[in-house]
């Protein structure tokens, strides 16, 4: 989209600063919990600063670096998906009042979003998303309103995450389209320098207003060359997006029932899991009956009661809800969309308590290395 420019921290936050004021509610990550999560980010010391993680399946620790660098860690236990899909979302309310009904529709959502820090195997789900909820013959407004008035603001991954596996899903390190600003960051010993490449016209005025120093051509080189680094220290994994096929074919295999005994169906990979859009509707009502409300909240495929058809679950058992999961992700999805359902970002392997690996059982189910690289 253009040129390559150089940023500071004072830059950084000059681009928080425009964004706040043309109007955005700026989302990016924060220190809270004993993690980095995602929440509101109006200053540069609201972001993580000399903090980075370490993932493994089932653990994560927070680990104080003492480093300059803003964007040291990997992907945190929040979806950007909770902020164009929210967990609960009231679809409308009625009320009676004097004998007389009336529908309310609900309030707009927050907005429109800025993101900032996004990695780019996120980006890649909001991607698969908007497939999914705005592209097909029947959309999700609330969520295609969200979208459409989204900036986001990447940052490519030049250290690979304990749990990452972008490149085995047709990922990589660098995002290559779908963002407003891309940023890369190079850690000094007294300070950090942000590569950033506008990637809309959006993105180039918000760079044009706040910096006009070019990047150096040794700048960028090195920025692709710590990319590439990164890439290659990935874990080793075969072609996740051709494998779907084999994959279907063993629907039958004796693993589903070796992870009936480990998998706690507890959902949690598929809270931490940028894609999963599975929802469910509740309605309640008011003891007196002057208010009735229709509620849509997430919900999981683990849960036995999401399959509950005319009388009875149609997955009743642990083994087979793990199996609908992990096949939706890695075959299915990809029959319907053209594209598998999972980025590689880790999140469930790191947040499974259980600490079941999808990338060792894809292996194990594909008949290949117990465990990986």
């Amino acid at each position: 989209m253009g040129s390559a420019f150089q940023l500071d921290a004072q830059g950084l936050q000059r681009v928080l600063d425009l964004l706040a004021a043309r109007g955005y509610k700026t989302i990016g990550p924060t220190v809270a919990a004993s993690a980095i999560v995602l929440g509101s980010v109006a200053s540069i010391e609201d972001l993580p600063r000399g903090w980075s993680d370490r993932q493994a399946p089932g653990s994560y620790k927070l680990v104080r670096t003492g480093s300059t660098g803003f964007f040291q860690y990997t992907c945190g236990p929040h979806p950007w998906k909770r902020y164009l899909t929210p967990p609960e979302q009231l679809l409308w309310r009625s009320t009676r009042h004097n004998g007389k009904i009336r529908s309310h529709a609900p309030e707009p959502a927050a907005g429109p979003y800025a993101f900032v820090g996004m990695r780019p195997c996120d980006l890649r789900a909001l991607d698969i998303l908007d497939r999914v909820l705005s592209e097909q013959a029947y959309t999700d407004p609330a969520y295609s309103r969200a979208r459409d008035s989204l900036f986001t603001i990447v940052v490519n991954c030049l250290e690979p995450g304990g749990t990452c596996f972008c490149t085995a899903t047709g990922g990589g390190t660098r995002a290559v389209s779908g963002f407003d600003i891309a940023l890369s960051e190079v850690v000094e010993t007294d300070r950090c320098v942000l590569v950033a490449e506008p990637g809309s016209r959006a993105g180039a005025e918000v760079i044009a207003a706040v910096c006009r120093d070019p990047a150096t051509q040794e700048k960028t080189e090195r920025v692709r060359r710590l990319a590439d680094q990164a890439a290659d220290r990935m874990n080793s994994l075969p072609d996740l997006t051709k494998m779907g096929p084999l994959f279907q074919q063993r629907f039958d295999a004796p693993c589903w029932q070796t992870l009936e005994a480990r998998c706690l169906a507890c959902g949690n990979c598929t809270m931490v899991c940028p894609t999963c859009f599975c929802h469910t509707v509740i309605d309640t009502g008011s003891l007196d009956g002057s208010q009735a409300e229709r509620l849509r909240v997430q919900d999981s495929c683990f849960n036995m009661a999401f399959s509950y058809i005319h009388g009875g679950s149609v997955r009743p058992s642990v083994s087979s809800r793990y199996r609908q999961w992990f096949l939706h992700k890695l075959a299915t999805w990809q029959d319907q969309f053209k594209t598998p359902g999972c980025v590689g970002c880790g999140r469930c392997i790191t947040w499974c308590p259980a600490g079941i690996d999808l990338c060792r059982e894809a292996l194990v189910l594909a008949g290949g290395e117990e465990k990986r690289s």
